[in-house]
């Protein structure tokens, strides 16, 4: 599970500091702000999982899995953000913010005693959605 969720951190922070061409006409980076450091000093073992943050992994029970993947996108903004991205089977998402709900800290990966996986059974349906509606315009993600 360390490994898993060391792999989801690096992946979002990675995306913090370098924009990634996802089409010819298409860039995509995230910001993380002031809680860009604190993920950087987890990834080098400098410091715990940022306290402002929740990780989150969705798990497909599809029989057949969706051959696609992603790069991490704002999701939502609803008094902190969300960020998600996937690789076939499985969808991750990073809350990031002041105003986490403290529920969150439950569904985290990271910091629940339970360190939960979610499985959903249409997550790589839904993932497909989310691509089709974000890459097929486009568009200059944010």
């Amino acid at each position: 599970m360390d490994k898993l969720c060391y792999f989801a951190a690096s992946v979002f922070w990675r995306s913090a500091v370098k924009t990634w061409r996802v089409t010819p006409t298409a860039t995509t980076s995230i910001d993380l702000g002031p809680y860009e450091d604190q993920l950087r000093n987890f990834l080098l073992a400098m410091a715990p999982f940022p306290d402002k943050m929740a990780l989150a992994i969705r798990i497909s029970n599809l029989a057949r899995l969706i051959d696609t993947a992603a790069v991490p996108v704002l999701e939502s903004k609803a008094g902190f953000h969300e960020y998600g991205f996937h690789i076939p089977g499985i969808e991750f998402r990073l809350f990031v913010g002041s105003k986490i709900p403290a529920e969150y800290s439950e569904l985290c990966a990271m910091k629940s005693d339970h360190r939960p996986l979610w499985m959903l059974k249409r997550a790589d349906i839904e993932s497909i959605k989310q691509l089709v509606d974000i890459y097929g315009r486009g568009k200059t993600l944010q």
